[in-house]
């Protein structure tokens, strides 16, 4: 989209440009006369509706601008009836524009630019001189990013970068209405922090004292004073903020970012415990929540993180030697159905859909040696007899498991990779302390295997 010397509200013209009784410019008449069917006269009624128009109208805010998507170029001349300020205005709060001062013209800027080589031979429409650099334009980069944080209420445009200003600052814009963890109270340890409002207003708060920041108006925040930005009025807004130095608080967006696509912002605006935990852990020195204080901070991020390391998956290698034929040994370890008859007593009932097959379903219903039983789904999902077989699984656990056979001169090598989760809720909870005791207890199952699987495979090609 391309506006030539236009304005987003009534108030961007220069004072006395619109004059409703004033009669139209002579070249603007000559060349509705050559394209109109209703003729020269008629110009006028055009030209009275069109002051009129310009008179009373528009009634545009720049928040309202700051809604608009495609890309957009702003063009004004620099003896335009549109003042300067407010062709600026309408540049910065527009999401993706791109602004033009074409030096030399005035309003008519379109009937004063064609260029001399631009044919129409015989036309007296002023021409700009050769050798006339045409357009002046100040420009966002086409490769601006944008942050999306939807969760947080807010989009981030990303305007200078610590790389393009050598770590001077950073440069970005907040687009929308921030909530939860973006409208927080915070400090920046070591960092200034400018906020100017492009368009709408919003209420800053600095070490207990809130002041109110419309169109234009910006303040400085110093480095270690706790503060907090809310939006006020109603709408959207769009907010200029520059950190000095950059520091890390460009990574700190980005990560904010990622945790948005990525589901770990909660439906409050705030990161579900485990992502911020680790906020916290990472960039503490760039900013930090002003309460509780950090040092409490740090220690429980410190304790979410641990916790996190004990509820991680187990991850079960185990391998032995099988003195059978690898097809009779696939045979056994790939139908389930088989494994009350030799992996006991840790298999108690399987039930299948019928032979081993890619997408083949069976159920399962075993015990270690703890005093409790599981019960589990399983899923084929790979299948290649008689090398591997991977199968998912669900249920009290839920995981991945996968046999794989290699023959060897007078054996089978036997590897049973198995990844899982303990679901059920007891497990759960009991797993940050007794994860050595459930090992054990895989330990023995194994076992179990390793004692009947041979048999059971020697017996099946006797």
């Amino acid at each position: 989209m391309v506006l030539v010397s236009g304005v987003f509200h009534r108030d961007g013209w220069v004072p006395g440009a619109i004059d409703p009784d004033a009669g139209p410019p002579e070249v603007l008449a000559r060349g509705y006369a050559e394209l109109s069917p209703d003729g020269p006269d008629h110009f006028r009624v055009v030209s009275a509706k069109l002051a009129r128009m310009n008179h009373e109208e528009p009634p545009l805010t720049p928040s309202e601008l700051g809604w608009v998507a495609s890309r957009t170029l702003v063009m004004i001349d620099d003896d335009d009836e549109v003042t300067l300020e407010h062709a600026a205005a309408m540049y910065r709060a527009l999401a993706h524009a791109e602004l033009a001062v074409v030096p030399g013209t005035s309003h008519g800027l379109l009937h004063e630019s064609r260029l001399p080589h631009d044919g129409g031979g015989g036309s007296d429409r002023p021409r700009a001189p050769r050798g006339r650099r045409l357009i002046q334009t100040t420009r966002r980069s086409e490769n601006v990013d944008m942050l999306n944080m939807d969760p947080l209420g807010v989009r981030v445009e990303l305007l200078r970068t610590a790389r393009e200003t050598g770590g001077e600052l950073l440069e970005f814009d907040v687009i929308g209405r921030a909530r939860g963890l973006r409208a927080q109270s915070h400090v920046h340890t070591t960092q200034a922090e400018r906020l100017e409002v492009i368009s709408g207003a919003m209420r800053l708060r600095i070490d207990g004292r809130e002041r109110l920041l419309t169109e234009g108006e910006s303040m400085e925040v110093p480095p270690g004073s706790p503060h907090s930005q809310l939006p006020a009025g109603e709408g959207a807004g769009r907010v200029r903020v520059q950190v000095r130095p950059a520091g890390r608080t460009e990574a700190f967006l980005e990560r904010l970012a990622e945790l948005c696509r990525e589901g770990q912002i909660n439906r409050f605006g705030f990161p579900r415990p485990v992502a911020g935990a680790h906020l916290v852990r990472d960039f503490a020195d760039t900013g930090h929540a002003t309460r509780p204080p950090l040092p409490v901070q740090r220690a429980l991020a410190g304790f979410v993180v641990a916790l996190t390391r004990t509820l991680r998956p187990y991850v079960f290698v185990d391998q032995w030697e099988v003195a059978a034929p690898a097809e009779a040994v696939f045979d056994a370890v790939a139908d389930a159905r088989t494994y009350p008859e030799w992996w006991r007593p840790v298999y108690l009932d399987v039930e299948a859909d019928g032979p081993p097959a890619l997408g083949q379903e069976s159920r399962q219903h075993f015990k270690g040696r703890l005093p409790y039983s599981l019960r589990t789904r399983s899923v084929i999902v790979a299948l290649d007899r008689p090398r591997t077989i991977t199968a998912d699984v669900d249920g009290d656990l839920r995981g991945r498991g996968t046999w794989t056979l290699t023959p060897t001169a007078r054996s089978t090598h036997v590897r049973f990779d198995w990844q899982v989760h303990a679901d059920r809720r007891l497990l759960r909870v009991l797993t940050p302390v007794l994860r050595p005791l459930f090992r054990w207890n895989h330990n023995w199952a194994i076992a179990r295997a390793v004692e009947g699987l041979e048999p059971y495979a020697r017996r099946s090609v006797a």
